[in-house]
């Protein structure tokens, strides 16, 4: 019987990787495809993932544990049906020979990456002979497609949500909006950019300010083009003649993607606490929000990903502020449906694909300082007779989409779909 290979070489927020690792195996398995998983702990392998990509012989100063090497070692010359990792280290790890260690293996490598691919470009650029991608986000989906000709396909999928046992009913869930995540201060971020150096052939933090500046005008505008309109108009360069120095650009903007990521997760959690809205926070760092001290912010420490879904169905209303995810979603909106709390999301074009003409969330806009906000959280928080309604759709909504088990189906069905060719 063929095996699928799944490694966890990145424990990402709260340990979410390794979560969701478990939870594809345990459903493939379920499916009748046996799993073998192996997983580091996150020092075990050493990256650093914005930077620049390099010839794999290039090591960047970075060590692979001895246990991680013996580890990695008794997998070369298998065969299985894929290996897959989230957010992988792996694509840059070479042999003593200089062949890619992926390429000691007898099966394609799916990448599943969860963030946007300019945090993955050192690792989106390695030659591998038969290297994949997954995504959440249509946009992300298009521009692998588009830039990094050595990926063999890609496939937009969004993450499967858990539900936990004896949710409780709306009445007796807390009444919070709850923000799950972690509060970093925007202001640091644009420090840095302030200090950015000016280097040949690389953006300077004139460029960087200017890509805020004009993401900040629109909300619609995704940070590739951002760049792609810097190169334009700023340069007379042909993003489609320059598509290597374009990737180094984007790969060099992360502090624009992520300053502007924390300024709309800052702005829609204020505006909740200046308007009175009863807020609740789960993760690291919002005592350093400026309004900590708001009577209606309660703050909570972070907890293990395993452990957020409880958290969720403990809460009526669940805030998402996902702006960079504008072809897709965040894990958070089906977590909700999941565990019947309302959904409270930015809204995107991918979104109104999906949920357009189902009364299952509630969606503001990044623009006007989060036009609509306050009055849908306030309907969320206390109109009973809609939330019930909603959450009740949204919750036939997940178990017809976004359970585990379709997750594994989907994950099969691709890769039937390269597997065959």
């Amino acid at each position: 019987m063929d095996k699928i290979l799944i490694f966890t070489t990145r424990q990402m927020c709260y340990d979410s990787a390794g979560f969701f690792a478990k939870k594809l195996a345990v459903n493939l398995e379920e499916l009748g495809v046996e799993c073998e998983m192996c997983m580091f702990a996150e020092e075990e392998i050493g990256s650093r993932p914005t930077l620049f990509a390099q010839p794999v012989s290039v090591s960047d100063g970075l060590q692979i544990q001895p246990h991680a090497e013996e580890m990695l070692s008794r997998y070369v010359g298998k065969k299985y049906l894929a290996v897959i990792d989230f957010n992988s280290k792996l694509p840059r790890i070479a042999m003593e020979d200089g062949s890619l260690f992926l390429d000691n293996i007898d099966a394609p490598f799916i990448n599943y990456i969860l963030d946007h691919p300019l945090y993955h470009h050192s690792m989106l650029a390695s030659p591998l002979k038969d290297y994949h991608v997954i995504t959440p986000d249509e946009n992300h989906a298009a521009y692998i497609r588009e830039y990094y000709p050595n990926i063999k396909s890609v496939e937009m999928l969004p993450l499967g949500a858990s539900e936990v046992r004896n949710v409780p009913e709306w009445e007796a869930k807390e009444p919070y909006v709850l923000f799950m995540g972690t509060y970093h201060d925007p202001q640091t971020y644009y420090e840095k950019i302030l200090q950015l150096p000016r280097e040949e052939g690389l953006p300077a933090k004139e460029d960087v300010l200017w890509m805020i500046e004009y993401m900040e005008a629109d909300s619609t505008v995704t940070v590739e083009v951002a760049v792609k309109k810097l190169f334009t108009e700023h340069y007379e360069l042909d993003p489609g003649e320059h598509k290597e120095q374009l990737k180094l650009w984007l790969n060099r903007c992360y502090l624009a993607e992520i300053y502007l990521r924390n300024v709309a997760r800052k702005q829609a959690v204020e505006a909740l606490l200046k308007a009175d809205i009863p807020v609740k926070t789960i993760g690291d760092w919002w005592d350093r929000l400026p309004i900590a001290q708001a009577a209606n912010l309660r703050m909570e420490e972070g907890v293990a990903f395993s452990k957020s879904y409880r958290c969720i169905a403990q809460n009526r209303v669940l805030l998402d502020s996902s702006p960079f995810f504008y072809g897709g979603m965040h894990d958070r909106i089906p977590a909700a449906m999941a565990n019947k709390t309302l959904l409270l999301t930015d809204d995107n074009p991918y979104l109104r694909t999906q949920f357009d003409g189902e009364d299952c969330m509630y969606r503001y806009t990044l623009t006007g300082q989060c036009e609509g906000l306050i009055d849908m959280a306030e309907r969320a928080l206390w109109d009973a007779e809609t939330s019930k309604k909603y959450i009740k759709r949204a919750y036939e909504l997940y178990q017809m989409r976004y359970t585990w088990l379709q997750t594994a189906q989907n994950v099969l069905k691709y890769i039937a779909s390269f597997s065959d060719k």
